[in-house]
């Protein structure tokens, strides 16, 4: 897949390579020194693939546990709202079982049983 960060590191390592050739030359230096500067920066080159490599496995590993934590999140949120649910509907019952028994002892209170 194309890597926008990883084609310009890349262009910008071949761009450093020439110039370091293009400087090799015109200081005379030899061959074997130019060649030893490029495998420097081909070293280089190398580590920070394994670096942006690396960056990438930690990223997807933050994602599944962002999706991980999101999920979990999700299901307290529900099981919140089911207890939510459960508490209200234990409020009216104890609101109907209070009201009906109030309304019991009026009628026993203004007819008593014989």
């Amino acid at each position: 897949r194309p890597m926008p960060g990883v084609d310009k590191a890349l262009r910008d390592e071949r761009a450093e390579a020439t110039r370091v050739q293009q400087s090799c030359a015109e200081d005379g230096r030899t061959l074997q020194e130019c060649n030893a500067s490029i495998r420097e920066l081909e070293a280089e080159n190398h580590s920070l693939l394994l670096q942006l490599a690396q960056h990438e496995q930690a990223l997807v590993q933050l994602r599944q546990q962002h999706h991980s934590t999101q999920l979990s999140i999700d299901q307290r949120d529900r099981t919140a709202e089911v207890v939510m649910r459960q508490m209200r509907q234990s409020t009216l019952a104890d609101e109907v079982a209070l009201a009906s028994a109030s309304s019991q002892r009026r009628v026993y209170a203004e007819y008593p049983t014989v």
